[in-house]
């Protein structure tokens, strides 16, 4: 009986992802609709794959014949739950199927309509139709009138079906993991279906139509009561609430990933990175597995930044699996991490009403919801109440552990057994990561230990794969083990000896082969940035190479010992908040629109930065990406290589998002080699926030970059900067220009803050002599230049002209800033230069 319900489930979460693929099938073939010939069309791919699992196999082709048609016949109970689904997913009451028009071929970017200060975008891009890589030509979105795919629908459809045939039969899980990658990687560009779903991707409503209808079942069978028979239609009945919206948020990753007291703690950055994806990963893992709860991957909406959004079925013993395994996560983090680390979770029940064609949310739980936005943002909110109270339950039951002289932290923090990478007091054994470095005995937290060698790993890898139980030869947390892996042989080796594990390709979308059709295990590809790091020769490495160092990413030449300076960079999204919140407008505000946007930003920091990266040599040899996920970046590198990364980033992210008003903010500071990068981490979130500030009525608010200790805007100031800077080398260079006017520049821009903070503290009338001083200085300047090319004086009376007088976008003062920032900026360059050229 239990094996009958559970098959059940599984056909409904099935039946959900794939009713919508036959759309895909339909624009293959030029159809407008599924008559029972083309019905079996559509589904002869499926047909042989499904006879292979074992809860399809005695009724394979009728269930494939249900899955083309359910949402017209709402009178079974399965088929009501996938009608619902599909309202829920897109939040209209669609009795019938989206229309099939011209115009919604090709998925139109979310980013389009999203509001950014009530404004939405003023071109219409489209994505084009090709499979899901990390290549800009295949993942940057273009304007109608330029699109050409060399890839069609027709194409595309027979690669799928190729490689549908691929898909692992062993287990249900198995199988559920890999199709879902599949269908993300051919339909990720598809739209859903009318011009109301433009934007919404086909592969993320029908993941959130199986979680939804996962949810729809579990409830159902718990609370048969409240769906009732009304004319052959079954319905929810009215004012009940059937699914929870969750939200598991770690607090504390940033200041985790770089709080590290030591020179050496380089080797153990990536991996604590890494680290974070992997315990997020495995707490979602953890929850949707739990016995109380048992769902799948389709239910989680967003993961990445450390924070995860997912939807549950509201039944009593869901919320009592969810509090048992949230205990079992607290109890975890606490014991490996002592608070540096929290996860809050909160959830909130809801459900949507139809009074009309559009839908809206409800809830019992939380009062005054009505939208999605608020579902949202109320979720967010209790969960960070979870921050306030944090420990409590453990402090409670484990007072002596926390307050007692005697306690394991207390005794250990009396020793001189301190880790050399965090600082802490060592409890119990401990790890050594000598044999990383040239020292013989580096002691460290067993997590540090764990930690580098996953860093160490990870720039060999390719691929990494997981399973359940613990192996102390391989890194695991919350019962879930992962092993980082090089090449195939490393993988089928592994295969062999864990038949249920998950295989998961790092930034490659090419994952299935014939060899998988008979396995349990699962089969998938995630992005990760930042998976390959800068790398020079190590005859003692098993490949040759070796990560580099701080100091070594700062080498201007490796044969030499001339090195530059190290730059630190924080950056992230402006008011990524508001836009789930209230980006939206009430017509394109669903879950599967949630999704989509989700997926798009995801894809971009933790999937096209290895592009961006990868574009460029002195990228590969000069900057470190530490973290990238979410919406926000850390990383460094040489500081003049990780500035142009910073400018290309933000120059890349515009394009993708076709806005210039969805924007980002970084933070930049340039330090020694071996200044510790824990402080200089902590001035990058400073020098961010700072640029988060920024405000001017004519080019905006945030959108902007602090570096060298100067805030300056993306929109016009820092391409005024760059030119100038540019204008300074070369002229420098060429011996048409002294130095001296570099320091003569930033040094009326001290005098300026000098004057301006004694305005501020005395309260007295503004000084502005500088502005006389510095005008005369430069025309005094330019008459000694008089002879130089014309270019050169040019340059000089614009600079006299610009701090004396009102610019398009600035005043003299600012403009002051402006050309100070350039001139420092010119002067680092001029140093990389000399440099290069005695070593030439």
């Amino acid at each position: 009986m239990n094996k009958d319900k559970n098959n059940t489930k599984k056909k409904i979460a099935i039946a959900a992802l794939l009713h919508h693929v036959k759309y895909f099938w339909q624009r293959a073939n030029r159809t407008k609709g599924l008559n029972s010939n083309q019905a079996w069309e559509f589904s002869e791919p499926f047909k042989s794959k499904f006879e292979s699992l074992e809860f399809f196999s005695d009724n394979a082709e009728s269930y494939l014949q249900f899955i083309t048609n359910m949402r017209q016949n709402p009178s079974s109970m399965q088929a009501a739950i996938i009608n619902m689904a599909h309202n829920w997913a897109t939040g209209f009451n669609t009795k019938n199927d989206p229309s099939q028009t011209e115009s919604a071929l090709f998925l139109h970017s979310i980013f389009n309509k999203l509001k950014v200060q009530d404004k939405e975008g003023t071109k219409d891009y489209i994505f084009k139709l090709k499979k899901l890589t990390l290549a800009k030509d295949s993942i940057f979105p273009t304007t109608i009138n330029d699109t050409t795919p060399k890839e069609t629908y027709y194409d595309l459809w027979n690669q799928f079906a190729k490689e549908f045939s691929n898909l692992p039969t062993g287990s249900f899980n198995g199988f559920l993991i890999s199709a879902l990658h599949l269908l993300q990687k051919y339909t990720w560009c598809i739209p859903l279906g009318s011009e109301k779903f433009i934007q919404i991707s086909l592969f993320e409503h029908a993941k959130t139509m199986a979680g939804f209808a996962s949810c729809f079942y579990k409830y159902w069978k718990k609370n048969p009561a409240t769906f009732s028979d009304n004319n052959s239609v079954i319905k929810l009945n009215a004012g009940i609430d059937p699914v929870l919206m969750c939200c598991i948020d770690l607090s504390g990753i940033q200041k985790f990933i770089y709080d590290i007291v030591s020179a050496k703690a380089f080797q153990s950055l990536k991996g604590r990175s890494f680290y974070l994806q992997l315990l997020l990963n495995n707490m979602l893992n953890l929850i949707l597995s739990h016995d109380k709860i048992r769902q799948t991957p389709a239910n989680i909406i967003y993961n990445s930044g450390g924070m995860a959004y997912f939807m549950l079925p509201n039944t009593t013993d869901v919320k009592e699996g969810l509090e048992e395994v949230y205990e079992q996560i607290k109890d975890f983090v606490w014991e490996e991490h002592k608070g540096k680390i929290f996860p809050a979770l909160g959830w909130v029940s809801f459900r949507y009403e139809f009074p009309s064609h559009q839908g809206i949310i409800r809830s019992n739980q939380e009062k005054g919801i009505t939208d999605l936005g608020q579902l949202w943002r109320q979720v967010s909110i209790l969960t960070n109440k979870q921050k306030r109270c944090r420990f409590n339950k453990l402090m409670m039951n484990n007072f002596d552990e926390f307050f007692s002289e005697k306690g394991d932290m207390a005794t250990a923090a009396q020793t001189n057994n301190i880790c050399y990478v965090t600082g802490e007091p060592i409890i119990g054994d401990g790890g050594n990561i000598g044999e990383y470095n040239t020292d013989k005995n580096i002691p460290v937290l067993l997590a540090v230990e764990h930690q580098t060698k996953l860093g160490k790993k990870l720039k060999d890898c390719n691929f990494q794969i997981q399973s359940e139980g613990k192996d102390d030869k391989l890194f695991h947390t919350l019962n879930r083990r992962s092993n980082i892996v090089a090449s195939q042989q490393n993988k089928y080796d592994y295969l062999k000896k864990n038949s249920t594990a998950i295989f998961s390709y790092f930034n490659d979308t090419n994952f299935l082969n014939p060899d998988c059709v008979d396995k349990k295990s699962g089969f998938a590809f995630s992005f990760y940035g930042g998976n390959k790091q800068p790398e020079m020769p190590d005859p003692t490495s098993a490949n040759g190479l070796k990560n580099k160092t701080f100091e070594e990413l700062c080498a201007i030449n490796q044969e030499t010992d001339q090195f530059s300076k190290l730059g630190v960079l924080r950056m992230d999204v402006d008011n990524l908040g508001l836009l789930f919140k209230d980006g939206f407008d009430s017509h394109h505000k669903s879950f599967s629109g949630y999704a989509t946007l989700s997926f798009l930003l995801k894809l971009f920091f933790s999937g096209y930065i290895n592009t961006i990266w990868k574009s460029k040599g002195i990228y590969k040899e000069h900057v470190s990406i530490l973290y990238s996920g979410g919406d926000d970046l850390f990383a460094v590198g040489r500081w003049d290589a990780l500035l142009d990364f910073t400018t290309d980033i933000k120059n890349s992210f515009s394009v993708f998002t076709g806005r210039t008003d969805l924007t980002l903010s970084a933070g930049i500071v340039i330090v020694d080699k071996k200044y510790p990068i824990y402080k200089a981490a902590a001035f990058a979130g400073a020098a961010e926030t700072q640029a988060k500030e920024y405000k001017n009525t004519k080019l905006g608010h945030k959108n902007a970059c602090c570096f060298f200790n100067e805030v300056v805007s993306w929109n016009e100031e820092f391409d005024l900067v760059k030119k100038m800077k540019t204008d300074f080398v070369s002229y420098i260079h060429k011996k048409w220009l002294s130095r001296s006017l570099l320091h003569q520049i930033q040094y009326y821009k001290t005098i300026k803050d000098h004057n301006n903070q004694v305005t501020e503290r005395e309260k007295k009338a503004k000084d502005f002599s500088y502005i006389w001083h510095s005008a005369y200085y430069m025309k005094r300047f330019g008459e000694r230049h008089n002879k130089q090319p014309k270019e050169v004086r040019d340059l000089i009376h614009t600079i006299q002209k610009g701090i004396l007088t009102l610019t398009d976008f600035c005043r003299g003062d600012r403009y002051l800033d402006l050309v100070a920032v350039a001139a420092r900026w010119a002067e680092y360059e001029l140093r990389i230069l000399d440099q290069t050229i005695n070593l030439s």
